[in-house]
């Protein structure tokens, strides 16, 4: 349930590129809802991290490098 921020309503407002990271062991968040914001942005993308949870993509040790790499393979081709 959305409360009174829908994401996937922001989502779509967007001018700018989006990103959405998603752990794939986020057991808070579901992929469908990550899927839905990335889709709804004009500009969107989603981006799976194996062996991330839902806050640790950038501090589990095995995940940040894979987040590090989504957001430069993202920035490179955001302004194409």
């Amino acid at each position: 349930r959305r409360g009174a921020l829908d994401p996937v309503r922001t989502a779509a407002k967007l001018r700018a590129p989006l990103l959405v990271l998603h752990g794939d062991r986020d057991q808070i968040a579901p992929a469908a809802d990550a899927r839905a914001i990335a889709e709804a942005a004009p500009h969107g993308r989603l981006r799976a991290i194996a062996g991330a949870g839902h806050t640790d993509v950038w501090s589990n040790p095995a995940s940040a490098p894979l987040a590090v790499a989504a957001v430069r393979e993202f920035l490179a081709g955001a302004w194409r």
